[in-house]
């Protein structure tokens, strides 16, 4: 017997485990999907420490255009530079904000590939775990009955 918000719900054990296990399931896949604002910056506060050297604009639109326009990354351009790959790669963005005034278009680099969601296992797992809950109410209904 379990109470809750003052009601009674005649619920076996394993129904409130499996009830539990998809809050927990619910829960991670939100996180999968929706990673946190805070989760992201705690991403991007781990990666090194790299010492910023100054770099003028002229230098740094030509490094960039090189490095991108032949396949590189803002990686291999941070590194080339000096420069953090968050500093390169917001110095970047607003670069090619200015540029846009003189009608240039600086490179942009190749998105990195993304794991494309498949959710095509776990609303199996889903469907599995609802059927076993479907047939742990009906074994319960019929004991009581």
């Amino acid at each position: 017997m379990l109470r809750l918000f003052g009601f009674r719900l005649d619920i076996g054990f394993n129904c409130v485990k499996i009830v539990l296990l998809l809050v927990v399931l619910f829960t991670f896949l939100k996180g999968v999907v929706d990673m946190s604002d805070v989760a992201t910056q705690e991403m991007s506060s781990a990666s090194p420490k790299v010492n910023r050297t100054p770099v003028d604009d002229e230098t740094f639109a030509i490094q960039w255009t090189k490095i991108i326009t032949n396949g590189g990354t803002v990686l291999d351009v941070s590194e080339a530079l000096g420069l953090s790959k968050e500093y390169t790669q917001q110095r970047s963005v607003q670069l090619r904000k200015d540029l846009r005034e003189y009608n240039i278009e600086l490179p942009k680099a190749k998105g990195r590939q993304r794991r494309k969601k498949s959710l095509d296992t776990v609303a199996e797992a889903l469907t599995s775990l609802m059927a076993t809950i479907d047939e742990l109410d009906e074994a319960a209904v019929s004991t009581e009955g």
